[in-house]
């Protein structure tokens, strides 16, 4: 009867589903988070579920709708006032942009993103940042920046890793 968790399970489960490369999953998953999420009105969840779904979009290359579910999460996540959501479809975005080879965007936004990256698995997500940065410079033909950037995502992994071991 918890509709705001159970969206926030069928979320992380498609979200799963994606990451593990299960699209029949991620897509039946993420369909039903997104009717249930819109039905509960929480911005917040919302923001999430558009960014879930608006990135399977995107590397499947539905590169239209991806924009808007990336658009409206991202709009979504500023009126919540949640600020580490904002990371998320920000990130997205830059790797959308540089998939459209709008590469001057792409940038804009992730430097927006190393801005933006929460306090929690900080070091991963400019690791992801890194690894984006490696990936414009790659689309403009630039490897010897591409190999830069990812030494340093590389780093910052290795650095997360560390700090978790440690913790543990």
């Amino acid at each position: 009867g918890d509709e705001p968790a159970l969206v926030r399970a069928l979320n992380l489960s498609g979200w799963a589903a994606l990451e593990a490369g299960d699209i029949e999953i991620a897509q039946r998953t993420l369909g039903d988070a997104l009717i249930r999420a819109r039905v509960v009105g929480d911005d917040a969840s919302l923001s999430n579920v558009l960014h879930s779904h608006g990135e399977m979009q995107r590397r499947l290359g539905n590169f239209a709708e991806a924009r808007e579910q990336l658009e409206d999460s991202l709009a979504l996540a500023r009126t919540s006032g949640w600020r580490n959501q904002l990371w998320w479809p920000t990130w997205s975005l830059a790797a959308l942009a540089r998939q459209e080879g709008r590469l001057e965007d792409a940038e804009q936004l992730v430097t927006e993103a190393e801005a933006l990256a929460p306090r929690i698995n900080r070091a991963m997500r400019l690791a992801d940042c890194k690894n984006e940065r490696a990936l414009i410079a790659e689309a403009r033909g630039d490897e010897t920046a591409a190999q830069q950037f990812r030494h340093e995502a590389n780093a910052l992994r290795s650095e997360a890793a560390a700090r978790s071991s440690a913790d543990a």
